[in-house]
């Protein structure tokens, strides 16, 4: 290259530096006007000259530190949210059935009648003895079965 060449080569190179400066300072001035009523306002422009003018400093946001990636404690805290979660359901399934069982305590409580008991297993023995073989396949004996348990509290 000629001497000339490389002296137009430096300016230019210097020139487009230059404008890279000036466009990120540009994009970094933020400016807060201030006019007579208190009224505030900001901007990229410099403010009238009617009006307060501060320059205001940005910080970018510092980046936030992340936490190491530790597979093993990931799955012990997971680990220890689904033995958690069983527990949980766990306790929910044993008090549905200690209501149900309370339900069933209080029906036959409620239900309780002596000789209707006693009449439902003197039906039900004297099937066994007319037919010892298939007296539990008649619908009847399931009917008194059925009382049986209602009446009897058992």
């Amino acid at each position: 290259m000629e001497p000339s060449n490389m002296a137009k080569g430096a300016r230019l190179g210097l020139f487009a530096l230059a404008c890279a400066l000036a466009s990120a300072g540009a994009h970094a001035q933020v400016f807060k006007c201030t006019d007579d009523s208190g009224k505030v306002g900001f901007s990229d422009q410099p403010c009238a000259s009617a009006q307060k003018s501060e320059e205001v400093k940005i910080q970018p946001a510092a980046p936030q530190p992340q936490a190491p990636s530790n597979p093993e404690a990931e799955y012990e805290i997971e680990r220890q949210r689904q033995n958690h979660q069983r527990h949980v359901q766990r306790e929910e399934q044993d008090r549905r059935i200690d209501d149900a069982r309370r339900d069933v305590v209080k029906l036959k409580t409620d239900n309780y009648d002596l000789a209707k008991c006693n009449a439902a297993r003197a039906r039900m023995a004297d099937m066994q003895r007319r037919d010892p073989v298939a007296y539990n396949l008649d619908v009847s004996y399931f009917e008194f079965q059925q009382a049986a348990s209602l009446y009897c509290g058992n």
